[in-house]
């Protein structure tokens, strides 16, 4: 999403560029602008104050986006087993946490552990339900329904058939 918003910033630029450039162009017979009329320097005035409000938009989604690179990057440094660890001591002291089994359940699937990745996310699905958490269960099942395709499982495969 931000690439997309950061490709059509810099079209914008360009386009405005384009425009302005050549309306100044057009301004004069010889192609070159003639900075002594007054309509030129006001399309001048505004192309350079929209120019320099897309860059400075520019510049702040890049600063946000490198502020995650950061955050993701310190993330990485604790191993991933780790992480698993403190999160199923969290689950453990804290067994009604929907989250909880949810971010496990994407830590898992960072293993490639697919069976694990489906019982921690049906798990919160089924604990956001109880306490309708609307957003909590659309999230989990539709990382579910990714779940078993990468990892080609089929929900009956993790139905418990009581006799």
């Amino acid at each position: 999403m931000r690439r997309s918003l950061i490709s059509a910033l810099a079209l914008s630029i360009l386009f405005f560029g384009t425009v302005f450039s050549s309306a100044l162009a057009q301004s004069s017979p010889n192609g070159i602008p003639e900075p002594s009329k007054p309509m030129d320097k006001k399309i001048e005035d505004t192309a350079n104050e929209v120019t320099k409000a897309v860059i400075e938009r520019v510049k702040t989604i890049l600063d946000e986006k490198l502020d995650e690179i950061r955050e993701g990057t310190r993330q990485s440094r604790i191993p991933l087993k780790n992480r698993i660890r403190e999160k199923q001591n969290l689950i453990q002291k804290q067994p009604r946490d929907a989250a909880a089994y949810f971010e496990l359940g994407k830590l898992f699937d960072l293993d490639q552990d697919g069976a694990n990745t489906i019982i921690n996310i049906q798990k919160a699905e089924e604990l956001f339900a109880e306490q309708n958490n609307v957003k909590g269960v659309a999230e989990s099942r539709r990382l579910l329904r990714e779940s078993f395709q990468k990892y080609g499982f089929k929900p009956e495969d993790f139905q418990v058939e009581s006799r």
